[in-house]
């Protein structure tokens, strides 16, 4: 029996050929075995960058990706992930990400996430109405030109402004 193609380190189909000889020569009919290796190790996924990761509100999030390594295909690249859910810059909250692959021979991987929180680290502004240099008279009223306020997130807080200084 010569099994010396077999190799079971390799996913295939292999045949094994069984013939025999009697003492007078006679030749036997050749019976074949076919030997399936099969992969069923599925690819593991590592994240590139970390697990959760947090951005500011209105800045674009480029995904670090993923990479996958299987027992068979060897290095799998993040172009052939499937990666479900998606991430909108413009709104706060918090987004998943799921990545899978599957090996050649069908095993899906464990799937992975990312969590992605956008969230609001600008600070409001406050615009002077009117120059930001006044003179006054000595013994004349000061009539504050005014200011505004405004929030990424909530708009205008022109009242909230709390006022202060040598007056």
């Amino acid at each position: 029996v010569d099994t010396s193609n077999l190799n079971v380190n390799i996913p295939g189909t292999y045949s094994i050929y069984y013939d025999v000889q009697d003492a007078q020569g006679n030749q036997s009919i050749t019976v074949v075995r076919s030997v399936i290796v099969s992969d069923n190790e599925p690819p593991v996924i590592t994240l590139a960058g970390n697990s959760s990761i947090t951005i500011t509100l209105g800045t674009t999030f480029i995904d670090p990706g993923a990479a996958a390594f299987d027992n068979v295909d060897g290095t799998i690249p993040f172009s052939s992930f499937n990666i479900s859910g998606n991430v909108d810059s413009n709104t706060i909250n918090v987004y998943t990400l799921s990545y899978n692959v599957n090996d050649s021979s069908g095993n899906a991987a464990t799937t992975v996430t990312r969590t992605v929180q956008v969230v609001n680290n600008n600070p409001p502004t406050i615009a002077l109405i009117g120059d930001a240099n006044v003179t006054v008279n000595q013994g004349e009223t000061f009539a504050d030109p005014g200011i505004s306020a405004t929030d990424d997130i909530d708009g205008d807080i022109t009242a909230s402004v709390t006022v202060g200084g040598d007056l």
